[in-house]
């Protein structure tokens, strides 16, 4: 594969989420080093607290890790970075950035895209590792499921 893995993924969601999440777009600017240009996406203000919604998808930085990724769910009241990074709970305001395993299974999760040794509380991983291009579909559909969930969660609409 010439690209990484998790480039090839965020490709590969970019193209699904056209079609499945219109709505949402890739940002045309980095708003903050946590927040690249190459793998956050905007998904607007369409949900119960009225808040800009970005989705973040973080890959690790660990060198026994690569190829594990997981997801920011940053709630703001700007266009742009939250004014506080540290998301405690969506009640009373989530202004913040929140893990979406956190937010719906109340474990932090990590995708694998590799066979890689990493333990988290919630980890995904494919059926198996043998076909890069399965494991990018599985993950992008999975990933998909919980961005659904999340919206039902936060009651977002589209636009």
């Amino acid at each position: 594969m010439a690209k990484s893995a998790f480039q090839e993924f965020v490709k590969a969601v970019r193209k699904d989420w056209k079609t499945r999440f219109p709505w949402i777009q890739p940002v045309s600017i980095a708003y903050n080093p946590a927040m690249p240009k190459a793998s956050t996406f905007y998904v607007g203000t369409g949900n119960r607290f009225g808040r800009h919604l970005f989705l973040n998808i973080q890959y690790s930085s660990k060198p026994w890790a690569v190829g594990d990724f997981t997801v920011n769910v940053l709630f703001s009241s700007q266009m742009g970075a939250p004014n506080s990074w540290m998301g405690i709970s969506l009640e009373p305001d989530p202004e913040g950035s929140h893990r979406i395993g956190s937010l719906l299974y109340r474990a932090d999760k990590w995708w694998c895209l590799r066979p890689t040794g990493g333990h988290y509380p919630k980890a995904w991983r494919p059926v198996s590792y043998t076909d890069s291009k399965a494991v990018i579909e599985e993950a992008v559909q999975d990933l998909s499921r919980d961005v659904t969930q999340l919206f039902e969660q936060i009651n977002q609409r589209a636009g």
